[in-house]
Formats: structure tokens, sequence, C-alpha cells
């Protein structure tokens, strides 16, 4: 697929379970991809998103192809779901994003690698979980809360270290992280949610 106009948003559902599509030219007008955009389209497995685009709308590339996405610094917004059951190994989340939705990485089995910088203030729930591959992340010393399920089903982390900056850390967040080994929970932590580390069977410290 291929723009010829000058458009600026892509609307809700555009590409909505076109499961053939396997590329498309994203122009540089565009600033907003819309809800569900790219909702199943599961041939597609790579996406160049242009400089200046700033949301990517609640369920953007929802089960779609993608292993590979490049990520502007522009991008102020990532909706929730916006990433849920896609195949990305790895991914760098702008600084200029400041909070990761409920499940936007969800069930991303093959993801590996996440990259979070400072000014991220909130890990929304569910926003990593069942992201099997995922062994370790540095969680930044900006955020203040982790949603319920954040990390549930993590099965490969190994260790990770709250930041002294997390006052909630909600329900669940690290059940089933089975090789979980190690976890520091800083003092200014007040309140920590049911079953946060039930069925770390690993854990020893």
């Amino acid at each position: 697929v291929q723009f010829s106009c000058n458009i600026t948003s892509i609307q809700k559902g555009t590409f909505a379970s076109c499961r053939n599509l396997r590329q498309i030219n994203i122009p540089s007008t565009v600033k907003n991809i819309g809800k569900g955009v790219f909702y199943e389209c599961m041939a597609l497995a790579s996406i160049e998103l242009p400089d200046g685009i700033t949301e990517i709308g609640d369920s953007a590339f929802y089960f779609t192809g993608l292993t590979t996405i490049n990520m502007p610094n522009s991008i102020t917004d990532i909706g929730s779901h916006a990433f849920y059951y896609c195949k990305l190994t790895s991914i760098d989340i702008p600084k200029s994003v400041k909070s990761i939705k409920n499940s936007t990485f969800a069930s991303c089995f093959n993801l590996s690698s996440v990259i979070l910088h400072e000014g991220l203030t909130d890990i929304g729930g569910r926003a990593f979980n069942y992201c099997r591959e995922l062994e370790s992340l540095k969680i930044p010393n900006s955020v203040t809360s982790i949603g319920n399920n954040a990390f549930f089903g993590c099965s490969s982390i190994t260790s990770i270290t709250i930041p002294d900056s997390v006052t909630t850390i909600g329900e669940r967040v690290f059940e089933y992280c089975s090789s979980l080994t190690s976890i520091t929970i800083p003092d200014g932590v007040i309140k920590i949610g049911a079953e946060v580390f039930s069925g770390c069977r690993s854990l020893k410290e």
C-alpha cells in the first residue's frame, strides 16, 4: 500500500483483518495511527514509522506478524494492547513516552529485549505479561507505579531491581516468573498487592 496524499491521520480500523498485507509505506505527514488500524494483519512483519508521528492508538498492531518496528522519539502516546500478540523480538521505547498502558506488549512471546528510558512514570497492568523470552529489564528511576500482572508469566526473567522511585506494586505483578531468583524492593514502596510473587519457585532472595 502506498499513499499519494498528504494525510495526517490513519483512522480507526483502516486495514483491520487485511491478513495478506505485507508492506505499507506510511507518509511522513502522518502524526496519528488510530485504534486497530492494522488489527490482525498477520502477514505484516515490519513497518517504518515516520519521524514526527506522535500517537499509536489502542490495538493498532494487535495480532500482527511484526518482528521489528522503529520507534521515533516524537512518539508520546502508545495505546493499550497496541502490540498485543505480536512477534517482536526487541523494542526501544522512546524517552518521550511517559506511560506504558495496559497490555501494550502482552503475549509478545518472542520479546527478549526491552529498553525503557528515564522519564517513564508508569508501567500499566499486564504491560508485558507472558513475554516469555524476556530475561532481564532495567526499570528507570522515574517509575512510580507498576500495575497488576505487569510481568505475569515472564518465565525467563532471572532478576529485576525495582528503583527507589517506585511506591506501588500491583497484584500478581511477578506471578509465575518461574526463573526469578532474586529481587530488591526499595524502602519507598508503600503498597504491594496480593500474590505478587506467587509461583516464583526459583526465588531465593
